[in-house]
């Protein structure tokens, strides 16, 4: 082989080159013989067959390691290096073979990178172009030199420490040049894009890739290409630059994704899905994606796919897009019905429940823009983030519980979350499990806030919110049940829902709420309970639920007026049953409001109830002892003091059947029976100056005089207070009949006692005078009691009384002469008719129409406010799921 003669060269040349393909091992053997060095001497200096044998022998060679190690030895690449730049195709065409051989193996790659053999190579590529030979073609021819370099290049991208250089040293500027139009053959474009593909791995030389415009590239390669390698690749590569070129003035990679992503292959959908969410997830991006409107209706599409990892993608896209504040991107991105299409792979298009997870957060992005909250509400995106809720995910109940309390803050919006049922959708919610502790509270403030709101009352107990407020303060904290307590006043508030609040359940929350000791809850309780008891069939459900004795033990214990004042509204509503009057009895209503009243503040208000619901008491005969007994006059005394007018009325009601008791009669005395007239009957100025009593007062207030003077225990403490006679006078100065006439007895009574005190002070106090008066102004029988009164003074008088008694000679002269017709029965029947109870105080009885029930009132207690957070949402995914699928996955190298 060593001969000069081209024809044995040529034979010894292709001997060893079937012999190095003929049988196994035969390489190895050959590299021992130590034919390397006479095959590289015969591509130095050989005929173009025999460097032809020459390169098949040593391509074949190339199979094992030991042989691939004695080829560098002998500098093998310098010897292509040679061939490479020699004058002739076909020589130049065996270098590009061989390096292709060389990129074949990693162990070899080194060498091929080296930088004369790496420009050599990219001379080979570029230097042998024949594309201008067809220069209206729509397409490029490439040589074998230039197939086998693109061959070569392909290979080494598969290296991952060779593509950094293979970049630097302007391997895509070189791609794009030879392939200024897509290859003929389809193979080639495959190998190019692939090519590229694997250098958008190396993060260093992206942006010389972009440089050298291997964007434009692939786009090139790929606008017409159907095959789904090609697409693969270019949508890895896409995906591995996407965030460094989408900073480049007019780039085409969003568009070249979306082209991309109208796809059926789910691995190259699943490509694009991860580079839209690299983009969407930075804010920075926002202001370019903002510009490409076809973004969303894009990434809805994809959705459809039924891959669960495009759709996770996909929906953090959508979540990262709708979760912009910084563009109007948000205005922008939801063309065409995107939204809807979005909500419809939401409830029915997706299977897993992650997934799900996201596209709730991107509904809740989507309604934190203020701007379009109400469009989109109307486009159905509450509606299904509140049907995604009904998954057992606290995240997404999360979600959905702040979306509704946030709109329920807006008074604008309450409308729109009566449209949708919020009282059921809570009370849907309320039945599950995956509640945490603020989404109860969040929940039962947003009932809170829409019960505030006039007019959603009865539609909210349509919707359920009783049961859901049950279930809230089932489980609920001491805030939830605040709200739950202040819902139930404002709904309270309408009489159609009080009929519907009156069962049990809501009764016993309520108590529950009475005796939390807790102010806020109670006040609200207080209320709601108020308002349902002023509903008549209401009552029997109240008292089930022993209500008046929680009422009374917080009457008891609170100092507070809205709480003392409702307790009492309470039982004056429940008092208008006499059925319900031994209970309240029982629980020691007029003990408690006795202690009450001691304290060091009384409060109008109160005294006005207190004095009603006494006088209502009082109609039950058979319980006049018992509220004597534990103060009920005591308390009377104290409302006539501090109350109004209407509660002076309602004690002298009151003390007009107290005072028929009999043996209590002197309690009533002790206990203030004429610091309540007094308050009545005025005392401090003459009776024709100040305002006149009407007659019905002024007849009741005489009635109770008389009633007690009928008992003679009572005489001896009547007459002890001075204030009897000018009361009496008072009482009289009008001469209203019926007033006048129980004055008459209730003298005749007095002085039939025969009191000492009473008798010594008669003239002075100007007693005589007063009968003599009265004498003149009633009827007959009545002039007779007088009469005999006065004979019951006159027998009394001294003679130094007598005498000075001129005055008024004639007028008593006159009265006694009356008794001279009276036999001893006549004067026993004045006697009769004088000492005895008067007829009671009948009162017309009330209708339930007409009774005045007592409404609880709104609070005006403020409630601490849960602060309002339209927190945009992002969606976690693993860092590790960002990446592609590597081209070496599908891809072999040649």
């Amino acid at each position: 082989g060593y001969t000069t003669n081209d024809v044995i060269q040529e034979n010894v040349s292709l001997a060893l080159s079937n012999l190095a393909i003929s049988e196994e091992d035969k390489e190895l053997f050959l590299t021992r013989s130590g034919v390397v060095l006479m095959l590289l001497q015969f591509l130095k200096a050989g005929s173009a067959v025999t460097q032809e044998n020459a390169v098949c022998t040593l391509c074949s060679l190339m199979a094992h390691e030991s042989s691939r190690s004695e080829l560098m030895q002998c500098d093998m690449i310098g010897v292509l290096l040679q061939l490479a730049s020699a004058p002739l195709p076909q020589t130049r065409e065996l270098a590009a073979m061989s390096m292709l051989n060389f990129s074949a193996h990693a162990d070899l790659s080194p060498y091929l990178l080296a930088p004369d053999t790496l420009k050599s190579l990219i001379s080979l590529f570029v230097g042998d172009d024949v594309a201008d030979q067809h220069p209206k073609d729509s397409t490029v021819t490439l040589s074998r030199i230039q197939d086998y370099c693109l061959s070569c290049l392909y290979n080494l991208s598969f290296y991952t420490g060779s593509r950094a250089q293979l970049v630097s040293e302007g391997c895509v500027g070189a791609l794009a040049l030879v392939f200024r139009k897509p290859s003929r053959v389809a193979d080639q474009n495959k190998r190019v894009v692939a090519t590229v593909c694997n250098f958008t791995f190396c993060v260093e030389g992206q942006a010389r890739l972009l440089a050298d415009d291997g964007l434009r590239l692939m786009k090139r390669l790929t606008v017409h290409c159907t095959i789904k390698e090609v697409l693969l690749c270019a949508s890895t590569a896409l995906c591995n630059i996407a965030t460094v070129a989408i900073d480049q003035p007019n780039s085409p990679v969003l568009s070249m994704l979306i082209d991309l992503s109208h796809t059926a292959h789910s691995d190259i959908s699943l490509n694009c899905a991860i580079a839209f969410n690299k983009l969407a997830g930075n804010s920075g991006y926002a202001e370019a994606l903002s510009r490409c409107a076809e973004l969303a209706p894009s990434l809805t599409m994809m959705m459809r796919s039924g891959v669960e990892d495009v759709q996770i993608h996909c929906a953090a896209a959508l979540c990262g897009l709708a979760s912009d504040r910084t563009s109007k991107l948000h205005r922008t991105m939801w063309k065409d019905n995107a939204i809807g299409d979005f909500i419809v792979n939401s409830l029915l298009r997706i299977n897993s429940d992650s997934t799900k997870e996201i596209c709730a957060r991107v509904l809740f992005n989507v309604l934190t823009h203020d701007d379009g909250r109400v469009g989109f509400i109307k486009d159905g995106v509450l509606y299904a983030l509140i049907k995604l809720a009904r998954l057992d995910s606290v995240e997404i109940r999360t979600l959905c519980v702040t979306a509704l309390y946030n709109l329920s803050c807006d008074e604008s919006m309450v409308p729109v979350l009566m449209d949708i049922n919020v009282a059921q959708v809570i009370s849907k919610m309320c039945e599950s499990e995956a509640n945490s502790e603020a989404n109860r509270q969040r929940l039962a403030a947003c009932l809170t806030n829409i019960a505030l709101c006039p007019g959603n009352e009865a539609k909210l107990v349509e919707g359920g919110v009783l049961g859901a407020i049950v279930l809230l303060c089932d489980h609920g904290d001491l805030q939830c049940l605040r709200y739950s307590a202040s819902a139930l006043c404002s709904i309270s508030n309408v009489p159609d829902c009080c009929v519907a609040m009156a069962s049990l359940l809501i009764v016993e929350l309520l108590l529950k709420m009475i005796n939390s000791k807790d102010g806020t809850q109670c006040i609200f309780a207080l209320n709601a309970l108020c308002n349902i008891s002023c509903i008549v069939t209401n009552h029997d459900k109240i008292e089930e639920g022993d209500a008046i004795c929680s009422v009374l033990r917080v009457l008891d214990e609170s100092e507070e007026e809205a709480i003392v004042l409702t307790c009492t509204k309470i039982v004056c509503n429940l008092s208008y049953d006499i059925k319900h009057h031994g209970h309240i009895l029982k629980y020691r209503f007029v003990r408690t409001m006795v202690k009450v009243f001691s304290q060091e503040v009384v409060y109008p208000s109160v005294a006005d109830v207190a004095a009603r619901i006494l006088a209502t008491l009082s109609e039950n005969a058979n319980e006049i002892t018992a509220l004597v007994n534990d103060g009920a006059v005591h308390v009377l005394r104290v409302a006539a003091r501090y109350g109004s007018p209407s509660a002076v009325s309602n004690c002298i009601i009151s003390l007009c059947r107290l005072s028929r008791g009999g043996h209590s009669g002197m309690r009533i005395l002790e206990d203030g029976l004429f610091d309540i007239i007094a308050t009545a009957i005025p005392l401090e100025y003459p009776p024709q100056v100040g305002p006149r009593v009407s007659a019905a007062t002024s007849e009741r207030c005489s009635m109770i005089l008389r009633t007690l003077s009928t008992y003679l225990m009572c005489i001896s403490s009547m007459v002890a207070d001075r204030r009897i006679v000018p009361i009496v006078a008072a009482l009289a100065f009008h001469g209203d009949k019926d007033t006048c006439t129980n004055c008459v007895m209730l003298l005749h009574n007095i002085t039939a006692a025969r009191n000492r005190l009473f008798q010594k002070e008669a003239r002075l106090s100007g007693v005589i005078p007063l009968l003599i008066k009265l004498s003149k102004v009633g009827p007959a029988d009545v002039r007779l009691v007088c009469s005999v009164s006065l004979a019951h003074l006159n027998s009394d008088l001294t003679e130094a009384e007598r005498d000075a008694q001129d005055e008024f000679e004639k007028g008593l002269v006159a009265t006694l002469i009356s008794m001279l017709d009276m036999d001893a029965s006549m004067m026993q029947k004045v006697e009769k008719v004088a000492s005895a109870l008067p007829p009671p105080l009948v009162l017309a009885a009330k209708a339930a129409a007409d009774w005045d029930f007592l409404h609880g009132v709104q609070s005006t207690r403020i409630l601490q406010q849960i602060p309002i957070t339209w927190t945009t949402q992002s969606a976690a995914i693993d860092q590790g799921r960002f990446h592609p699928i590597d081209p070496s996955e599908f891809l072999s190298m040649l």
